[in-house]
């Protein structure tokens, strides 16, 4: 049920688009498909592995695809850190604009499939993701 909270939830999201549009312009490019699940990659016999359906890959932000679950959310940190040591492109990426990414992905997928409702739940998230600077805290790589 839409009520007057979840309503200024959204018009701040509206309100801050400039700014999700910055941030999420900021990230690194990453190739996502949704399609490719464990069933569907496969080692070859020298060792390469291969993707066998690329049919809806496109170019979004980092963080883009990453699962929402709390447990998954919690972890993306520790995550990006470890990318971060492995490539140096990443150094300047603050973890919470590619949560934003993760989460603005979502939400987009989820109002595409109309699920409205859960749409919603996202949207507490997307605002704190929102409210905290972009700036990248200074951490040992």
């Amino acid at each position: 049920m839409l009520n007057v909270e979840s309503v200024e939830r959204v018009e701040k999201i509206i309100a801050l688009q400039p700014e999700i549009i910055d941030r999420l312009k900021s990230l690194p490019l990453v190739v996502v498909n949704p399609d490719i699940g464990p069933n569907s990659i496969f080692q070859d016999d020298v060792g390469e592995f291969i993707a066998v359906h690329w049919g809806r890959w496109a170019l979004e932000p980092l963080g883009a695809g990453w699962p929402v679950g709390p447990k998954q959310l919690e972890c993306l940190g520790e995550v990006l850190s470890e990318a971060k040591r492995g490539r140096k492109a990443l150094l300047d990426v603050a973890e919470k604009d590619v949560c934003l990414a993760t989460l603005m992905y979502e939400l987009e997928k989820l109002c595409v499939r109309q699920q409205f409702a859960s749409a919603l739940d996202l949207v507490p998230l997307i605002l704190d993701c929102v409210g905290t600077p972009s700036a990248v805290p200074q951490e040992t790589v």
